[in-house]
């Protein structure tokens, strides 16, 4: 009988086993095959290395794909002020940590994990050229696990250069993150957004309290400031997308368009300061970097 059983299941199980095998070809393809990871492609965990950087600012690490075309990419970081912040920016930039150069590719990823997870975020196919270092740039309220390269009152020692094609915008230490590619062709890069302060209404060198008058003003019938030439900047109530998320310029607490409530979202960060403010899920700080596409 047990051999009559295992001949009638026999076919069933071949058939769960080539579904199976389909089902994850498509997904290694979707995402690519893992391209570069710091030496070893340490675990994402809370105590996989003592150092860490946690910021509202873009954060980066260089890397030098060995495939022409990059899929995806992965960040082992930690939300913060995670009921607010689950939204992230991905960028993929040319240059280096310290000196990054024009963004060639960009995305937003959302996380439903207030842990320390690989933070997924796949493009694109996007074609580059092997060889060529690449700077992947992340921007939300988070922080990023990160080799020590000095002793410090968070690192007992030194971490060995786990990625010596780049390092972090922190000499001699490294991000933990991972690539992925593909031999497959991609596409050139396109057009770059905007990328600024939420709260630099004006477009700026950096969000300072002019910011603050340019909602007031309007609210007043006085005319703002007037806009830089040629800065791309959004006029005051223009739909912009930020996160992936459909907004308004000016609109910093993500709520509605108020003149008051939005000058105080500037003015409370104006500093540099994280002062709480009531604003909606996945609505940028004012003082952070986001890409704002229009």
């Amino acid at each position: 009988m047990a051999n009559l059983v295992s001949r009638a299941i026999r076919p069933l199980l071949v058939l769960m086993i080539v579904l199976l095998a389909s089902v994850g070809t498509r997904f290694a393809s979707g995402q690519g095959t893992l391209d570069q990871f710091l030496s070893g492609n340490p675990d994402c965990a809370f105590d996989t290395f003592q150092g860490g950087a946690g910021t509202v600012g873009p954060l980066r690490q260089e890397f030098v794909p060995s495939k022409p075309t990059l899929t995806a990419v992965e960040a082992c970081i930690y939300p913060q002020a995670f009921t607010a912040d689950p939204a992230f920016d991905l960028n993929i930039r040319r240059g280096t940590a310290q000196s990054p150069g024009e963004i060639v590719a960009t995305t937003s990823v959302d996380t439903s994990i207030n842990d320390y997870q690989w933070l997924h975020a796949e493009f694109d196919p996007l074609a580059v050229t092997p060889g060529e270092k690449l700077v992947l740039e992340v921007s939300g309220h988070f922080a990023w696990e990160l080799t020590c390269s000095e002793v410090n009152s968070a690192c007992d020692h030194v971490d060995p250069d786990l990625y010596p094609p780049g390092e972090s915008q922190y000499t001699g230490a490294d991000f933990l993150f991972r690539t992925y590619g593909s031999d497959d062709p991609g596409s050139p890069p396109g057009q770059p957004p905007l990328t600024i302060q939420w709260g630099n209404l004006n477009c700026s060198a950096v969000m300072d309290a002019a910011d603050a008058l340019i909602p007031l003003a309007g609210a007043a019938g006085v005319d703002a400031p007037a806009l830089p030439a040629g800065s791309g900047c959004p006029a005051m109530g223009e739909s912009v997308t930020v996160f992936g998320r459909q907004r308004q310029w000016g609109d910093v607490d993500c709520l509605t368009l108020g003149p008051v409530t939005d000058a105080l979202a500037v003015l409370t960060n104006v500093a540099g300061w994280y002062i709480p403010y009531q604003r909606a899920v996945a609505c940028p700080l004012a003082l952070q970097y986001v890409n704002v596409k229009t």
